[in-house]
């Protein structure tokens, strides 16, 4: 659905929400719809100002499938072996800090045994 709205009725619908979200956060003991609509409105206020500032004009129709489409295509380029993958946490990956070789250092002599503590 496509609706044409002015700067100034933008602006309105944006202060009516922020009223209602007001009286929400307000209320001490919320229904769950209550619950559902203040999320709605959160989502609602969130995506009109994007909209009205043109976050999104740029943005190509299908971006998604174009995100979705790179992502298949990668999976396939792994499954088929043409790209070598490192392993999740590998050694060459891990980051050491100046402060863990010190801690490591100083550890290194120590047990964890509970009767050594």
């Amino acid at each position: 659905m496509r609706i044409d709205l002015d700067e100034e009725e933008v602006t309105v619908i944006l202060e009516l929400i922020g009223a209602r979200l007001d009286d929400l956060a307000g209320t001490k003991n919320k229904t769950g719809l209550e619950f559902d609509e203040q999320g709605m409105l959160a989502s609602l206020d969130m995506d009109l100002r994007a909209q009205a500032n043109g976050h999104f004009d740029d943005w190509p129709e299908s971006a998604e499938e174009q995100m979705f489409e790179a992502g298949a295509a990668a999976r396939q380029m792994v499954a088929s072996g043409s790209v070598e993958v490192a392993a999740f946490m590998d050694s060459d990956c891990l980051p050491v800090s100046r402060a863990a070789n010190r801690r490591n250092v100083r550890l290194s002599g120590l047990s964890n045994d509970p009767i050594d503590w």
